[in-house]
Parts: structure tokens; sequence; C-alpha cells
């Protein structure tokens, strides 16, 4: 279903070997027999919901409904919300707005809209990007409390905050800083999934008083050659508020 616009949920993959990877190797602090509910008929699965569950920031988000029954969503719902509040104080959902089955099951539960995000896709096969100068240098733990703070002005109440950011740093998951003064100006947070030949740039930022010097889209053109630099990734997401017209206007 979610590789159909008018049931596609946005934290969710589109092919089957990414979803399976997701819910096998990424998805949840809970377990998988206690994140996922479905609703089934003679064997046949007719209705689900999934719970990526966040315990540090007592956060979900929540893949689905997956149905094409508004009322199956209701019952399945109703048995999974009161076991999530347990772990959950907030719900968060990510559905493509010609999901229009999903939009009213969240105006039936009272679910309020908080913005709208706008995907750009890079691929590879689109024309190389001018090269940038190597200014950024990965995260060293000496500019921790600098890069925290500039990601907390940044996005306050982020679905990761900079501890976040910083725990799960590794080969795939990487953050570049652009330094002066000892201090953190810019930054790039990128994932990369050579598995599925995707890449993501999750968070980018400029320290305000650096802000329309051209540094955003230097940083921004590095984490693409970066993510590009390994010949598995094929196209790069970037996601963004609708109303960020800064933003929009960089990518």
């Amino acid at each position: 279903m979610n590789s159909q616009s008018e049931k596609h949920i946005g934290y969710c993959g589109v092919s089957k070997s990414e979803i399976f990877h997701t819910l096998t190797e990424d998805f949840s602090d809970l377990p998988l027999k206690e994140s996922f509910y479905i609703h089934s008929n003679q064997g046949h699965i007719i209705g689900a919901f999934g719970f990526d569950v966040d315990m540090e920031n007592r956060s979900a988000e929540v893949w689905g409904p997956f149905t094409k029954d508004n009322e199956i969503a209701s019952v399945i719902w109703d048995e999974a919300f009161p076991e999530m509040k347990k772990y959950v104080d907030t719900f968060s959902f990510f559905v493509n707005l010609e999901n229009i089955n999903a939009i009213d099951f969240m105006d039936k539960i009272g679910a309020k809209k908080q913005g709208g995000h706008i995907t750009y896709i890079v691929s590879r096969h689109q024309e190389k990007l001018e090269s940038i100068d190597s200014s950024f240098q990965e995260y060293t733990p000496i500019y921790r409390k600098s890069f925290i703070q500039l990601h907390e002005e940044t996005f306050p109440n982020s679905y990761y905050n900079g501890e976040q950011i910083i725990r799960q740093l590794n080969i795939y998951k990487r953050l570049f800083l652009w330094i002066k003064d000892h201090k953190v100006i810019s930054y790039v947070y990128m994932e990369a999934d050579p598995l599925h030949h995707e890449g993501s740039i999750e968070f980018v930022s400029v320290c305000p008083t650096y802000r329309a010097r051209g540094i955003g889209k230097k940083i921004t053109t590095f984490a693409i050659n970066q993510l590009f630099s390994d010949d598995r990734i094929h196209t790069i997401t970037i996601c963004v508020g609708d109303r960020n017209e800064n933003a929009i206007g960089l990518y």
C-alpha cells in the first residue's frame, strides 16, 4: 500500500526489502510484537498500525493506518492507544496529501496539523555539482557543546536532539561541521543506506549571524557530494517544512 501515493505514509519505505530491514533492524525501542498491531480476516491482514517508539522522548512515529476501511483503523487504534500511552505522550503522523483516508482518520481522533513538508530528491544521474572546498570537518567531541547548542536553537523539539545525533554516529550516519573561532557556525547531519541505494540529508543549519553568505549552499553541496562518493548511493532525499522559504530557495 505504501507505494501508492493515496495510501502513502512518509515514515515507511516503498520496497519490501527496505521495510523488512527497518522492521527487523531499526524499528522502535519496544519489541516488534509490542510495536505493530494488525487486524485480520480469514488469515489475511486487512488493517495495520505500527509505532516507532522513542522511549527517551516518549514519542512515536506512526506507520499507518494501512487499511481501506477507517472503521477498522479505529478498532486497531482503540486497542493500541491505551497500551502505547504507557510509553508515549506524542504521536506523529507523516501522511501524503493524497492519502485522504489517513487524513480523515487523523481528524477523527483529534490530531492537530503541525505543518506540511516538501521532499526533494537528488539523483546521481543529474549534472554533477560543483566541487566545494574542504572547509568542513567531521564531528569530534571537542565541539559537542557548541554543536548541541546550535542544533537545539535551530530545531527545538525535533525528532533527534543533539545528544541523540551524537550517540548514533557511525560510518553511515555522519556529522560534518564548519568551525570558526572554535565555534560551530554550520553543520550537516546525513545518513547513508547503501543496501537500498539511498541517502538522506536530515539536518542542515547555519548560525543566524552567518546566514546569507552562501554557507548553506556550500555545506549542502558538500553533503551531497560526500554521500555520492559511495557508488552504491543512487538517490538522496531532503525533507523541508513547506513554510521554510529560505531552505526551499536553497534546495
